[in-house]
């Protein structure tokens, strides 16, 4: 019995001391022991994961295209705002492009308004305070000369928030011969980047005529060139367009159209064999410039109603006719 305990008594000890020992110099201790006298089965290694590649960015699409065109508008970043328009009208609903048309024309003529605007000398103290000064005066008076030096002031001192206003008034208060038209040929004259849109835009208002000599090259202008026959227009029935307007501007739509009615029975007795051409000439440009604003204004209210847009083009289209008999001179 008592060599029995001597003998566990020996095992025990050889088996601490060989623990001690593995613990101290065998690399990972016991279980770096115990791993070398059981070793299992080496587990596979793990794969490395997949590399994580961001998913494209989805395209532009035409609406997209048209909230940023308008956003860069209202911000006074004309440029940025033709750019978006510009690709907006390629692929934009049907039900859109009017109101890209008329975003893009409104573009491109503050942007030729605006750019390069001298700063004024000496630069106020508040150019804000100055400029509301300036913008009261011009709507207790209103004229294209003080919406135009209102316009330019506000440019000069980059205001920018200010001038998709100015500039619109200044435009519509536009007159063939006064400031805003002047201005806008000498910026088509060095050539511009964007001279093209603002040829069309300025031929669709009146500003210029194709025998213009800013719009049109001397090598394809005409030596003399016959008044345009006037288009006598159908019997069409115009009626008040239809669009969310408010009461008020519902009563100046049917006004605007009696405008429309009048001046187009003026314009048609505007044909070379009447005598009195001219004088009804003069009365229809006046009749259909009124109507005129009176859609401009409406479209403020609801840019989408296809009705104004389709009253506005008839009457900038007789409009754009009836200047260019006057630029010839008959």
């Amino acid at each position: 019995m008592k060599t029995l305990m001597k003998f566990l008594l020996l095992l025990v000890v050889t088996v601490a001391l060989a623990l001690g020992f593995a613990a101290v110099f065998v690399p990972g201790g016991v279980e770096g022991l115990l791993a070398k006298v059981f070793p299992s089965d080496p587990k596979p290694a793990a794969e490395p994961a997949p590399e994580q590649r961001p998913a494209p960015a989805a395209k532009p699409t035409g609406a997209d295209e048209l909230r940023e065109a308008e956003s860069e508008y209202d911000a006074g970043r004309f440029g940025g705002a033709i750019d978006h328009f510009v690709l907006a009208r390629v692929d934009v609903d049907p039900d859109r492009r009017d109101r890209v048309a008329r975003g893009l024309e409104k573009a491109v003529l503050a942007w030729a308004l605006t750019m390069n605007a001298a700063p004024p000398s000496p630069m106020p103290d508040d150019p804000d305070a100055e400029v509301a000064r300036r913008q009261a005066a011009a709507e207790k008076d209103p004229s294209e000369h003080a919406w135009y030096e209102t316009t330019m002031y506000a440019a000069g001192c980059g205001l920018l928030r200010k001038l998709p206003y100015l500039a619109d008034q200044a435009i519509r208060c536009a007159s063939e011969g006064g400031p805003v038209a002047t201005r806008l040929r000498r910026v088509l004259e060095v050539g511009v980047s964007r001279g093209t849109l603002l040829r069309e835009e300025m031929l669709a208002r009146g500003f210029i005529v194709p025998a213009d000599p800013v719009g049109e090259p001397d090598s394809i202008r005409p030596v003399a060139k016959a008044p345009p026959k006037i288009v006598t227009r159908g019997p069409n029935p115009i009626y008040p367009p239809s669009g969310k307007f408010k009461a008020a501007t519902k009563e100046k739509l049917a006004q605007a159209v009696s405008l429309e009615k009048r001046g187009t029975t003026e314009y048609d007795l505007c044909g070379p064999d009447n005598p009195q051409r001219k004088e009804h000439r003069k009365a229809a440009l006046d009749l259909l410039k009124q109507a005129r604003e009176i859609y401009l204004d409406a479209e403020d209210e609801d840019p989408d109603s296809g009705d104004l847009a389709k009253r506005l083009q008839v009457v900038l289209e007789m409009i754009s006719h009836l200047n260019k008999e006057t630029n010839l001179g008959d």
